[in-house]
């Protein structure tokens, strides 16, 4: 203990070897027992700032890792007396963090679901700005958007959006980190418009078997998402293709289960199909932050090319008069301010 004990010195003596040990046990007891454990768990007090980890917000603070838990194992069963054995930490979307000895434990990117997003450039192009706006605000979870021209024989790459930064990356490099993954969903995204440009087909099946074969066994939701107008209904048949989840995006906009709904009628502007698809599309893929998966993930293909049709509701808020009031009280020069003091060279 000579090297991990400051007090410890060759010098000293058994007695002091033995209280300067203790009384710096000690302090690591108090440390794990406040800050890292519940109340009550093994005797220890809690109430600290990380004994109870209600969100990810908070577990992404918590300055503990994996190698420092394996570095202090045998101290914190030492200090509280007893040997535990680190239960195994089940991967689940709705609750990413877990606990040993309750410590918490959270890895970038762990216990999530990869959603890989394939698009064609053009109009669909305002799905992921508005997705990438959403992240930012935290609404959304991240996920990775594929293009075509990204897919080439050498490799897959993509955009990976976390937060609403956007970082070049490639499906390969996930691949390699799969463990931090419990499942996968890649959703070839359809825009069912006149002379809009699709996905080939030998492309999307490229993907979805890479995902496949590559993440370690990880299941794979395989997903085929139209966003259509009042006007395409009659060609949406046309893009369904067998062996995947065929989903239409109701073309309609509501604000509520029982509140009435209009028809959405074509458009050529990436904003306002983008607008549309979003909701849709975080909702059918459980990116909505918190929410605990997909309700495909579990669900049978349908037979053939038969598809399901999908509503979401998109609700606005006018934060005019917020904005108004807060330029007001922030511009305000009614009550006394800090004048700029002049000086002298």
């Amino acid at each position: 203990m000579a090297g991990r004990v400051p007090e410890v010195t060759v010098a000293s003596s058994m007695e002091e070897r033995y209280e300067n040990t203790k009384k710096w046990l000690g302090s690591i007891r108090d440390l794990a027992g406040v800050h890292f454990m519940e109340p009550e768990f093994l005797g220890a007090p809690g109430g600290g700032t990380f004994s109870k980890i209600p969100n990810r917000k908070l577990a992404s603070a918590t300055p503990c890792s994996a190698t420092s838990l394996q570095t202090f194992t045998p101290l914190l069963a030492l200090c509280w007396g007893t040997s535990i054995r680190p239960t195994s930490v089940r991967r689940t979307a709705h609750k990413p963090v877990r606990t040993l000895w309750a410590c918490p434990i959270l890895e970038l990117s762990n216990m999530v679901a990869l959603n890989v997003l394939l698009a064609a450039k053009g109009q669909l192009a305002g799905l992921r700005d508005v997705l990438t706006d959403w992240s930012a605000l935290g609404l959304v979870d991240g996920f990775v958007w594929v293009e075509p021209d990204m897919v080439t024989a050498t490799g897959i790459s993509g955009i990976a959006v976390t937060d609403g930064n956007q970082q070049a990356v490639s499906l390969q490099s996930l691949a390699a980190g799969a463990g931090n993954y419990d499942r996968v969903r890649v959703a070839v995204l359809v825009n069912a418009g006149a002379d809009a440009v699709q996905v080939p087909t030998e492309t999307a099946q490229r993907v979805a078997l890479f995902l496949e074969s590559s993440f370690g066994g990880r299941p794979v939701t395989r997903i085929r998402a139209v966003t259509a107008r009042i006007q395409d209904l009659e060609t949406v048949q046309e893009l369904a293709h067998e062996g995947w989840h065929n989903v239409v995006f109701a073309p309609e906009e509501s604000s509520g289960v029982n509140q009435g709904h209009s028809l959405l009628y074509s458009t050529v502007d990436p904003f306002e199909i983008g607008r549309h698809a979003a909701v849709n599309c975080a909702g059918i893929l459980g990116m909505w932050h918190g929410m605990s998966g997909s309700v495909l993930d579990h669900e049978m293909l349908l037979p053939g090319t038969n598809a399901r049709l999908v509503r979401a509701f998109y609700r606005n808020l006018d934060a005019t008069a917020v904005e108004a009031e807060l330029r007001s009280q922030v511009t305000n020069v009614g009550s006394a301010c800090r004048c700029p003091l002049a000086w002298e060279r």
